[in-house]
């Protein structure tokens, strides 16, 4: 593969140098506008610790890995599971697996997310025929190839660390990274097996090594959801003060209508072209990836703010749930300079207004900068 034409893919090869993190960071914090598969699928690899610091260590890493994940597939039964056709009547008893309820209510989180399957390109199963449609139905089975593969990431998941089992939500999350992956299958030898692994371990280490699954309920976590949503809360009467007076007027609680943004990390919320800036901007910041998306709810709350009626319960509530199509460009430059306005050390502890930092449409020069703090 020429390496010259990429961006992020010639800056992952191997050399005598670590890999330069900050300089892929750099071209991913605002998303990667026509971004070529490998450029997006190398920096997620090292942003989520799959890809090692010095490049010329890779081919011995996917190796390892490999054959880690063939042993978890040894393990579970798995081996040939990417090739079983699963129809409309099929009896979780027929899968034959350890724990037939749990791949059953994989397989039913997966057929629920067909929405971002469907784009890639089909996936049928060799020797399956598949009924014809009338005009304008799709046959998601259409995609069962990926659909098989993606249930056996997410039961191997659910299997091997009794710490950290499947919960609904964990389908959403892999969608991304699937999508991904599979469309810089060349830097997998096209090979994809490799690919399903690669997913895999990607997917793991967004769930052990983040604090997202703080946001998965469990019967003992609910006080942790509501107090990791209290930062969110605070960042947005900091940043939004009016959009936060009037929510907090009509007593509506973060987890009412922003619990599933950072939970699913926009999943459900924008179209997967979308979805997949957004992650390149929230993968940038793995290290505090949940905390990142919280500057990210509040600029989608920055661009609504006007759509919010403190005389009104039912329509704000109803338009904090149901965002119209936001410019995930214009949101992505909003939540970045939130962040640096609570992070920036040569900002902190300067009474610097969000909004009229908004207003500038975010080319303030360090001139201006400096002009505006002399006047305050």
């Amino acid at each position: 593969m020429e390496s010259h034409q990429f961006e992020i893919f010639k800056l992952i090869q191997p050399s005598d140098q670590p890999v330069d993190v900050e300089k892929i960071r750099e071209l991913t914090r605002f998303g990667i506008q026509n971004a070529m598969p490998e450029d997006r699928c190398s920096a997620w690899l090292v942003y989520l610790q799959i890809y090692p610091e010095n490049g010329s260590e890779w081919n011995d890493t996917k190796q390892k890995n490999l054959e880690v994940y063939n042993m978890y597939k040894e393990m579970q039964g798995l081996n040939e599971y990417h090739t079983k056709p699963i129809r409309q009547h099929f009896k979780k008893e027929d899968f034959q697996l350890k724990n037939n309820d749990l791949m059953n209510l994989i397989h039913g989180d997966i057929v629920r997310t067909g929405r971002h399957i469907m784009h890639l390109p089909e996936s049928r199963l060799p020797g399956v025929e598949y009924e014809p449609l009338l005009q304008g139905e799709v046959n998601i089975l259409k995609w069962e190839g990926h659909m098989r593969r993606m249930e056996r990431i997410l039961y191997i998941l659910g299997s091997i660390n009794p710490a950290l089992s499947y919960m609904q939500g964990f389908n959403e999350l892999l969608m991304p990274i699937y999508n991904t992956v599979y469309n810089a299958q060349a830097m997998f030898n096209n090979n994809l097996d490799e690919v399903e692994c690669i997913c895999f371990f990607m997917l793991h280490n967004l769930i052990s090594r983040s604090m997202i699954t703080d946001l998965f309920t469990t019967q003992d976590k609910s006080s942790i959801i509501i107090h990791r949503l209290k930062e969110f809360d605070t960042i947005l009467q900091k940043h939004v003060e009016i959009a936060h007076r009037i929510i907090n007027k009509h007593q509506i609680h973060p987890v009412c209508y922003c619990f599933r943004w950072f939970s699913l990390l926009f999943c459900q919320d924008y179209d997967l072209k979308d979805v997949l800036l957004i992650w390149d901007a929230l993968l940038t910041n793995f290290d505090i990836i949940v905390k990142y998306s919280f500057y990210v709810g509040a600029a989608q709350i920055s661009l609504i703010k006007d759509n919010l009626d403190e005389n009104d319960y039912a329509a704000t509530i109803h338009n904090l749930q149901n965002l119209p199509q936001l410019d995930v460009h214009e949101v992505l430059k909003i939540a970045a300079n939130f962040w640096q306005i609570d992070n920036d050390k040569t900002i902190t502890g300067q009474l610097l207004n969000a909004e009229e930092f908004i207003k500038n449409k975010f080319d303030i020069t360090a001139k201006k900068f400096k002009n505006f703090f002399n006047k305050n």
